[in-house]
């Protein structure tokens, strides 16, 4: 009788934990990540407060989430005369809900360099697991950043389409009435090396105008190039480090 009355009891222990083991490899998850009301990138304004919303769950219990802010592009020119500093944020903050919407405020500062900065989002439950990062490309604009105005190739109505080989022509300007120290222009897939990639260094004097269609290299899509959504970078850098930049998309087709 004792033996029969101990199978169930195996029975159920053996049950219990391997139902334990499949609820640890679950990964809690982050459902929403936005910067004012913006999902995926945004521009804001240096001198102003703006709200973090992180949106997470997970099935037993979340234990912590962290949250970063780092600069992408950013240092110092060799003129640089003024006070800019790259703006960064890192914090790790506790959450004991199954379900959690948390709003970060985070302050701005006047003299934060203008540029691309990358927010990042991860949740850890309470048992480590980890979910996936999230991820936020946040424009910092000041009072100093360079202003990049491209007439062609117009891609803000419809993505224009190009061919292998075909020839990208600029039409446009790069402006700062500080001076420009570096600008460069590159094509590439996301998460690719660049297809093309050009960058003029003003290492003697600073340059307040540039003409675009005075581009030393000529932007060709590449025979070799393989279809699909590219992105077109230009960028410029001033004297005190600030960086314009405009980021757009073309398709390429065979």
């Amino acid at each position: 009788m004792k033996k029969m009355l101990l199978l169930p009891v195996i029975v159920t222990l053996i049950i219990t934990l391997h139902s334990c083991d499949k609820k640890d490899s679950e990964n809690p998850v982050i459902t929403s990540f936005r910067i004012e009301n913006m999902s995926n990138e945004g521009v804001v304004e240096a001198g102003t407060k703006i709200t973090v919303e992180t949106g997470f769950q997970d099935s037993r219990g979340l234990g912590k989430y962290e949250l970063k802010v780092e600069g992408v592009t950013g240092g110092a020119s060799t003129f640089k005369t003024n006070s800019f500093t790259t703006f960064s944020f890192s914090e790790t903050f506790a959450s004991l809900y199954r379900e959690n919407l948390d709003f970060r405020v985070l302050d701005i500062p006047t003299n934060t360099t203008s540029g691309l900065y990358i927010a990042t989002a991860k949740v850890f439950d309470e048992e480590g697991n980890v979910g996936d990062l999230a991820t936020f490309h946040l424009f910092i604009v000041n009072n100093s950043t360079p202003e990049v105005s491209v007439l062609r190739p117009d891609t803000f109505d419809m993505l224009p389409i190009f061919a292998p080989g075909d020839y990208v022509e600029f039409i446009g300007s790069l402006n700062d009435n500080d001076g420009m120290t570096e600008i460069k222009v590159s094509l590439f897939k996301e998460n690719d090396a660049p297809v093309h990639e050009q960058t003029l260094i003003f290492d003697t004097l600073p340059v307040t105008f540039y003409n675009l269609a005075n581009l030393p290299d000529s932007v060709i899509i590449p025979l070799n190039a393989a279809p699909g959504k590219y992105r077109l970078n230009v960028s410029c850098k001033d004297i005190y480090g600030n960086y314009g930049i405009l980021r757009y998309f073309l398709n390429v087709r065979i």
